[in-house]
């Protein structure tokens, strides 16, 4: 399988499902039985709370949405640490943000985060164990990395792939590194790295973390999708190396209110190999070297809506803008189309949409008609879940040929579509799998045509080159890792 389509494999984080009773709860949704509370000094305060104190109840278990939950007020710095230490494991859990913020945050973005491998004693200021942190931070940093320091201000170091970030862009001054795989090796930083993705949900939505532990490597998994790879973990003090392999796990309180629920736990001795596939997948919005000398070129950049119009229109509408590394619907805009124009061709993309969300993407378009799909082919986009009419969604060539099933991940995952043309073949690829096929101008796609409103449409599907499209269905949506690879003579 190529790097290229990777991603659709890794969308299934329990690529290597254990048996049910490989996986050990670590909360049992009722009490905090199995972890203690630590709290460092109040805003304001001269001495810390301490373990095992929580005044204000800054730690509790109650009911959302219908399930229990660890709640984190947020209110002091502290945190909730397991009792015990683990090693080589993935840890799976769900988070979703309060409202409530409090100082030293009280107008900041959202914090919190998921501490592993930490020590055995806490710092009396924070609460914190030293440890490695697994960000979870409102506005994109969800994912990313800081070295979290101990009671005598020690902290763990890591190796990690990346690039440095313009001082200008630089949302904290001391986290001056993105992960990026296969860029430059920054050896032995204490400083924060940025994920490489923000696949963040919304406020008020649940996200799934997965954390992967195994030996000195630490892989961070958000909604899904690797955003970042540590390696080599380890202590350096005092002219020393030692390796850091295991640890307690804690949660962290830091200003805002979260909740946390599903925390669960399985030991393993490899990391997946859904997840060793995601680690070599290229950034998102790049092509390796290797994709260059294959023919592939990238449709959209990840910045600007360059390359692309409005359909029957000269500009971009300006409902359609370059958002965080996806070209995004943001309002009504009416359908995109390419400035360039493609006959036989392999064409990838990565999609969510938001609930209830519809929206396609054509080939082969053609101008000469009033709507694009009056003319061309469409690869159907949808939240399943929700559009339940008919038996076109997800990968389907729209009201003509429904795919073998649905492969789709839940609204707010990213998929990946594919689509080939060769000639009159066609074939449409959902999230790796092939699921469905058929031939332009055949007595098949006649018939079926003529069972449509596609029959009053004279030149619906008859073109064997035009643009590719992005159809505007209402909906916030998001596209990103557009890649096209010409077949044969362009």
């Amino acid at each position: 399988m190529s790097r290229l389509l990777a991603l659709s494999v890794v969308l299934t984080v329990a690529g290597q499902a254990p048996a049910a009773d490989n996986w050990v709860s670590l909360f049992n949704g009722k009490d905090l039985t199995g972890w203690e509370t630590s709290l460092g000094v109040p805003v304001g305060g001269k001495y810390p709370v301490g373990v095992g104190r929580d005044p204000k109840g800054v730690f509790s278990v109650v009911e959302v949405d219908g399930k229990p939950a660890i709640r984190i007020s947020g209110d002091g710095l502290g945190g909730l640490t397991t009792l015990k230490e683990y090693g080589n494991y993935h840890l799976e859990l769900e988070f979703k943000w309060g409202e409530k913020r409090f100082a030293p945050r009280a107008n900041e973005p959202r914090d919190s985060g998921l501490l592993y491998h930490g020590s055995d004693h806490f710092n009396p200021a924070t609460g914190w164990v030293e440890s490695v942190e697994f960000g979870v931070l409102e506005g994109g940093e969800t994912g990313d990395f800081w070295s979290v320091p101990g009671a005598h201000g020690e902290r763990l170091v890591v190796d990690v792939e990346g690039e440095d970030i313009p001082a200008g862009q630089r949302r904290y001054p001391s986290e001056p590194i993105r992960y990026r795989p296969g860029c430059k090796k920054y050896v032995g930083t204490r400083l924060g790295i940025l994920n490489g993705d923000d696949n963040e949900k919304p406020r008020g939505k649940w996200n799934k973390l997965d954390l992967i532990c195994v030996g000195q490597t630490g892989v961070h998994t958000v909604n899904g999708t690797v955003n970042l790879v540590l390696t080599n973990i380890r202590r350096e003090a005092n002219g020393k190396v030692e390796p850091v392999t295991r640890g307690r796990i804690q949660l962290q309180s830091e200003g805002a209110e979260v909740f946390y629920r599903n925390i669960r736990l399985r030991p393993i001795t490899e990391v997946p190999a859904a997840i060793r596939l995601a680690m070599s997948e290229p950034p998102a919005n790049t092509l390796t070297e290797a994709g260059k000398t294959d023919g592939w070129r990238l449709l959209f950049d990840g910045t600007s809506t360059k390359g692309w119009r409005g359909y029957r229109q000269k500009g971009v509408p300006a409902g359609w803008q370059a958002r965080d590394g996806a070209l995004v619907r943001v309002e009504k805009a009416g359908d995109l189309i390419t400035e360039d124009r493609f006959g036989d061709f392999e064409l990838v993309f990565d999609w969510k949409v938001s609930h209830g969300g519809n929206s396609g993407v054509f080939y082969r378009a053609t101008e000469g008609t009033t709507h694009i799909y009056e003319n061309a082919p469409e690869y159907e986009i949808r939240d399943s879940a929700f559009w339940t009419d008919n038996p076109y969604t997800n990968g389907s060539n729209y009201a003509l040929h429904p795919p073998a099933r649905d492969a789709a991940r839940p609204v707010g995952y990213w998929n990946r579509g594919r689509v080939v043309v060769r000639g009159n073949a066609v074939e449409h690829w959902h999230n790796g799998e092939k699921v469905m096929g058929y031939e332009l101008h055949s007595d098949d796609w006649r018939k079926r045509v003529q069972g449509t409103h596609f029959k009053d449409w004279k030149g619906y599907g008859k073109a064997a080159r035009g643009h590719i499209g992005l159809q505007d269905y209402n909906d916030l949506l998001w596209f990103r890792n557009l890649k096209v690879r010409p077949i044969g003579k362009e």
